[in-house]
């Protein structure tokens, strides 16, 4: 038989009492509607609309589904533009 081991505390309990900052509040936030994959989406919002956490902005359409995007703040819809992504090809944001 296997004798029982013994525990460490890992001293979680002191993390949860401390404060809880917030780390960044960006002005703006862009949010990727295309890629090389998904070419054409439809936009479900327009600018000055403003949106929650977690509604659905646009649907990509990938192929032989459709992918939704979902908003990652809640704000304001500023304008939709196409910029440089980080993998240097203009995508839709």
């Amino acid at each position: 038989m296997i004798a029982k081991t013994f525990q460490i505390n890992n001293y979680k309990d002191l993390n949860y009492a401390l404060p809880t900052d917030a780390y960044l509040t960006p002005k703006v936030v862009y949010i990727e509607l295309t890629n090389s994959r998904c070419q054409s989406y439809q936009l479900l919002v327009k600018t000055g609309d403003a949106v929650k956490i977690g509604q659905v902005l646009a649907n990509k359409a990938c192929g032989f589904f459709d992918l939704p995007v979902h908003a990652t703040v809640s704000g304001m819809v500023g304008e939709i533009k196409k910029m440089w992504s980080g993998t240097g090809v203009e995508e839709s944001f």
